[in-house]
């Protein structure tokens, strides 16, 4: 994560580093000894991450001082799923591998709420987690798990509304509505405050009526909202563009397949590709 011209990065080593970019150097680094494994986040002074134990690290961002270590449910299988960290204007949620999903203040660090999402914690501590990054919208907060999607209070931790679907990526907010995309294809748009399903429309078959083709199910790689668009970055090099009523607007070939997330600034789309390369489109 960057801010003021500092990168600040952590590693599999268990090193954090903070690096001015701007002058060339190192302000700090700092080696903890475990593997990190979360993203990280800036509140203020605090520099926030976790590790592959589930422990969550408050630091000194100016030293890299640790503040504060919060303990959470360990996993003796460590998978793909990695610990997830979202921030508002008064707390962290912090979304372990074991599903538990913390709430804590920001200014005393101490504990507002606990709400655990796995629906298979009682078979085996085994069965870890799996879900999207949480996002933190007003006061809720959106969490994707295993099987489910759920909408959660942020004052008090309790589901407001819960949907028996997986995600393939991370949801989208704009304007009090959530855009997502199931595991089957379906793009859905949800309202945030009630939790009801404005419409689901399934992607394959908007394509086949779009190109008036046969063409079986498509892979999506991520989802994005530009200029009060849906664009979906499909595996194959692919893009579809839909307005957010869901209708397909325009289905665009990219030079290349897409290996990273996509980043646009002004008019443009970066991206890396498969061959590792660095590609500017209009």
């Amino acid at each position: 994560i960057i801010e003021d011209g500092v990168i600040f990065v952590s590693d599999n080593l268990g090193y954090l580093y903070a690096y001015n970019y701007k002058l060339d150097r190192v302000l700090w680094a700092k080696n903890y000894k475990i593997p990190f494994r979360s993203n990280i986040k800036l509140a203020k002074n605090k520099l926030i991450t976790a590790n592959q134990n589930n422990e969550l690290y408050i630091l000194d961002k100016m030293t890299g001082n640790l503040i504060k270590l919060i303990p959470s449910e360990d996993t003796v299988v460590k998978k793909s799923f990695i610990n997830n960290i979202s921030l508002d204007k008064k707390s962290i949620y912090f979304l372990n591998t074991y599903g538990s999903l913390y709430s804590i203040n920001e200014n005393n660090l101490k504990l507002n709420w606990l709400i655990n999402l796995n629906d298979q914690i009682e078979q085996s501590i085994n069965n870890m987690f799996s879900g999207t990054e949480v996002i933190s919208y007003k006061n809720r907060v959106l969490v994707a798990s295993n099987n489910n999607f759920f909408i959660l209070d942020s004052k008090n931790g309790s589901i407001l509304s819960k949907k028996n679907f997986s995600l393939i990526t991370r949801p989208v907010v704009n304007n009090d509505f959530i855009f997502l995309i199931t595991k089957n294809n379906l793009l859905i748009s949800i309202n945030i405050n009630d939790g009801n399903i404005i419409y689901s429309i399934n992607i394959d078959k908007k394509i086949r009526e779009f190109i008036g083709s046969n063409k079986e199910k498509v892979d999506v790689r991520t989802l994005v909202l530009v200029n009060n668009k849906i664009f979906i970055f499909l595996k194959n090099s692919y893009l579809l563009k839909f307005n957010l009523i869901g209708e397909i607007k325009e289905i665009t070939n990219l030079p290349s397949n897409l290996k990273s997330y996509p980043i646009f600034v002004n008019n443009s789309l970066f991206y890396l590709d498969n061959k590792k390369k660095l590609l500017k489109i209009n």
